[in-house]
């Protein structure tokens, strides 16, 4: 090192520098940059997971309310209510009471909730659209909580080409 000339005396300085900054970003900085992409990430999918969680409590909040409306409408229901009396009263009500074919009764039950419905399929032959569309909206804006829980509509067996051959399920809360 005394024979070096002051030139490679700086030049081996500056190396010795710069090897010893390349340590102290691999030593130092560059773990605490990951450790910071870490923490970003971390961030964003817990962000994610907070909005996800929120738009849960409100659908939870609006299940409650929905619930509430439902048990309200059951117990506003007579203590004679069943479905099957119901629908025959609609059908007559909007003119389809003479178009239904068979009418089956049944229950079933909500394996998660544990809540039982009465159900009804209703089997209406040739029916027009514009009687369909008014026992429809009967059913549906019934104090009494009824939905239609399928439907289905065709022209198999109409005699008429303008009439229909539609099979319903209907259900309500079993009180």
């Amino acid at each position: 090192m005394l024979f070096l000339s002051r030139r490679e005396k700086m030049i081996i300085l500056a190396a010795g520098l710069i090897l010893a900054a390349l340590m102290v970003d691999q030593l130092i900085f560059s773990p605490v940059r990951a450790w910071q992409q870490r923490l970003d990430r971390s961030i964003s999918v817990k962000s994610q997971n907070l909005e996800e969680l929120r738009g849960l409590a409100e659908r939870y909040r609006n299940l409650q309310g929905s619930d509430q409306a439902a048990v309200t409408a059951l117990a506003a229901r007579r203590e004679d209510f069943t479905l099957f009396g119901f629908l025959e009263r609609v059908a007559g009500e909007t003119g389809v009471k003479r178009n239904i074919a068979s009418m089956k009764p049944g229950t079933s039950e909500d394996r998660i909730t544990g809540m039982r419905f009465s159900v009804v399929e209703i089997r209406l032959e040739d029916v027009g659209m514009v009687d369909v569309t008014r026992f429809l909206l009967q059913l549906e804006t019934a104090p009494e909580n009824v939905q239609v829980r399928s439907l289905s509509i065709g022209r198999k067996g109409a005699r008429e080409p303008a009439t229909l051959s539609v099979i319903l399920h209907a259900q309500t809360l079993a009180g």
